[in-house]
């Protein structure tokens, strides 16, 4: 087993060389090569139709295939079953295809979602139960006991310090971006939060972070390395927390 070290969003120098930066196309997957389709919020997908050129929308047929062009970092191109690529042209907007340009690449950007606890968050100490939003779960040492909401209504724990545990759906894997978190009340001390996240093939990362004693006012911490996860574990101190950022 593996194990890289974060401290404060820095690597441990011991640990560099076995974090590789990993570019946003292989966070989803992507590799050269390999055909995808792109599904509208529609429901139907990008179409690339039996004509001189031009894409439209569609619900099948091969013209839903693109094959991807890795060129660097998380840029692409899109090949389609014609030969030609998805081209942006020099125009106010608008898509077509085309056999070269510049306007055949396309940069990468992942969607991130974020869990708000908003969702009939179980704020009671008497309620005991996992809290579940946006495809995670989230459980506790703390007999999975919620506390009411704390300063710049963020959530907790009901006991502190405690363990906060954070799972997929069964099969699933996922990155974690970021997490804020603060002091529960002016009095108290720098707090050490420790991030551990283990992967699908049984490596580790892990990552501390400090909030500033004192002082309650929000910390967003967001390590890198933290891809691939099938679960997260959060060393919580006596702090609140919201906001945790992640990519399906």
């Amino acid at each position: 087993m593996s194990t890289t070290t974060i401290v404060n969003g820095a690597l441990d120098p011991s640990a560099a060389a076995a974090a590789p930066t990993l570019n946003p196309a292989l966070l989803i997957a992507l590799r050269q090569s390999s055909k995808i389709s792109l599904k509208s919020w529609k429901g139907d997908y990008l179409h690339r139709p039996d004509t001189s050129q031009g894409v439209t929308t569609w619900n099948t047929g091969i013209g839903n295939e693109w094959i991807v062009e890795l060129i660097d970092g998380n840029k692409i191109r899109l090949k389609s079953w014609k030969g030609d690529y998805l081209h942006r042209p020099d125009t106010s907007q608008g898509v077509t295809t085309w056999n070269t340009g510049i306007g055949n690449e396309w940069i990468v950007e992942p969607v991130f979602t974020t869990v708000t606890f908003n969702q009939n968050f179980p704020a009671n100490p008497s309620i005991k139960a996992p809290y579940t939003e946006a495809g995670l779960t989230f459980t506790n040492t703390c007999d999975n006991r919620w506390s009411s909401r704390v300063i710049n209504n963020f959530v907790a724990t009901y006991c502190s310090p405690s363990k906060l545990s954070v799972t997929p759906v069964q099969g699933k894997i996922f990155t974690f971006k970021s997490l804020q978190v603060c002091n529960i009340n002016s009095a108290i001390p720098a707090q050490n939060t420790v991030f551990t996240g283990t992967r699908g093939d049984g490596t580790t990362v892990k990552a501390s972070f400090s909030t500033p004693a004192n002082n309650t006012a929000p910390q967003t911490f967001a390590p890198p390395d933290f891809t691939n996860l099938v679960s997260l574990t959060i060393d919580l101190g006596f702090v609140g927390f919201d906001n945790l950022v992640f990519l399906n």
